[in-house]
C-alpha cells in the first residue's frame, strides 16, 4: 500500500488526503454528529411539554384549591361502601370509566383509585364534580405525565 502510494504523483496524493478528510467529514457528520442533535431536539421538546403541562396543572390545582376554599367545608360522612358506589356512578357519567386500573379500600376508610392515560381535563371535571356533589375529600393526589399529550397516570386516595 505504501508503494503504491509513493508511486502517485504528488497532485494525485493531495487529491487522495483532501479526498479521505472530506469523507472523514462527512461521515463524522452523518453518524455522530446528527444523531446527537436529534437527541438533543427530542429532549428539549419534551422538556418545553413537560414544562406546559407542569403549569397547566398548577394553574388546575389552583382554580381547585380557589373552589374548594369557597365553597367550605360541607362534607358529610359517607361510608366506604356507599363511596365505592358514588365513585363508580360519577365514572361512568364522566366517561372515564374506561381508564380506571384498579380501586380498592384504604385502611383510613377511604379508596384508592388509580387511572392509566386518563384525560387531565376529563378527570379534574370528574374531581370536581364529586366535590360539589358529594363533598369528597382527597388525601393524596399523585399524577404523572405519559407519552400522550393530555393524558396522566394518577392515583388519587379519596374518603
Amino acid at each position: 500500500m505504501k508503494s503504491w502510494l509513493l508511486s502517485l504523483g504528488l497532485r494525485e496524493r493531495w487529491m487522495l488526503g483532501v479526498g479521505s478528510v472530506v469523507i472523514l467529514t462527512t461521515l463524522y457528520f452523518l453518524f455522530v454528529f446528527e444523531p446527537l442533535k436529534k437527541s438533543r431536539e427530542i429532549a428539549i421538546n419534551q422538556h418545553v411539554a413537560a414544562l406546559s403541562l407542569n403549569s397547566y396543572m398548577n394553574s388546575s390545582f389552583s382554580e381547585i384549591k380557589q373552589i374548594s376554599q369557597s365553597q367550605g367545608n360541607r362534607r358529610t360522612h359517607i361510608e366506604a361502601s356507599a363511596l365505592l358506589g358514588v365513585i363508580d356512578k360519577g365514572l361512568k357519567q364522566s366517561g372515564i370509566s374506561q381508564q380506571l386500573t384498579s380501586i380498592s379500600p384504604d385502611d383510613d376508610s377511604g379508596i384508592i383509585a388509580r387511572f392509566n392515560n386518563v384525560n387531565f381535563d376529563l378527570f379534574i371535571t370528574w374531581l370536581s364534580n364529586m366535590y360539589n356533589d358529594y363533598q369528597i375529600n382527597i388525601q393524596s393526589l399523585q399524577v404523572s405525565n405519559t407519552s400522550i399529550e393530555g393524558r396522566v397516570k394518577v392515583s388519587v386516595t379519596i374518603n
